[in-house]
């Protein structure tokens, strides 16, 4: 061991008398120490080091693809004061997941189409009340999904009239789904699947939605205390 490490840590300085002249640099000397005694507990650092980096790079781009409010100042929402995104109490929502099944729920047609349909919708019919003013501000989660409500009641009822609107509604859910794509793998699967039995799909990392159904819950109804005590019937 000892023979070894004098000949990888050596420094050459010339000849003198008849003599080769060398010095050990220490620093050298504990490196290969260090990795003769511990290489295995070194190599299992680093396979931890590198499991810990790809799972923070993969939570970052989950994170990246999804907007997160950071409330820099007080806003009044007057005019234009106001934040691009909705704040949460906690600054951001976490992340929660979620697993793709098939429902019997949610038909497009039936008895209980409309209420399941209407349940996915908040209190306050998607609209926050914020700033001294109580000004009204749609959140575009909801806008997305009264535009799922409008397509299910055209798919059964369309006429002309309602062109615009469905026209508008197919457009605006195509470019959210352009703005944060969604990257998860699924198998290709479509055509053959049998949905009666294979009902599960796949897993998404996803933002904890019910905090945000809380949240619109109670700005309702402190909106709707003001709005009863200024407006007495």
């Amino acid at each position: 061991m000892i023979s070894r490490i004098h000949d990888r840590c050596r420094v050459y300085l010339g000849r003198t008398h008849g003599r080769t002249i060398y010095i050990l640099k220490f620093s050298s000397v504990v490196t290969v120490i260090i990795m003769h005694y511990y290489r295995s507990y070194i190599v299992a650092a680093l396979s931890l080091l590198t499991i810990a980096w790809t799972i923070g790079n993969v939570s970052l781009s989950i994170i990246a693809t999804r907007p997160i409010a950071v409330a820099t100042r007080a806003y009044t929402y007057l005019g234009s004061d106001y934040p691009e995104f909705y704040i949460p109490k906690n600054g951001t929502l976490p992340l929660t997941m979620m697993t793709v099944e098939e429902s019997r729920h949610y038909a497009i047609t039936g008895p209980d189409a409309l209420e399941e349909w209407a349940s996915s919708s908040p209190v306050g019919y998607g609209y926050l009340r914020l700033g001294s003013e109580h000004r009204a501000f749609d959140v575009a989660m909801f806008h997305e999904t009264h535009c799922l409500h409008a397509l299910r009641f055209y798919l059964g009822e369309y006429t002309v009239k309602l062109a615009p609107h469905f026209q508008h509604c197919l457009n605006y859910l195509r470019q959210f789904i352009l703005c944060s794509p969604n990257l998860t793998l699924e198998p290709p699967d479509v055509l053959t699947r049998d949905f009666e039995t294979d009902r599960v799909g796949a897993t998404h990392v996803c933002l904890n939605w019910e905090i945000m159904y809380a949240e619109m819950a109670e700005n309702w109804e402190n909106w709707v205390a003001v709005r009863d005590q200024s407006f007495p019937q």
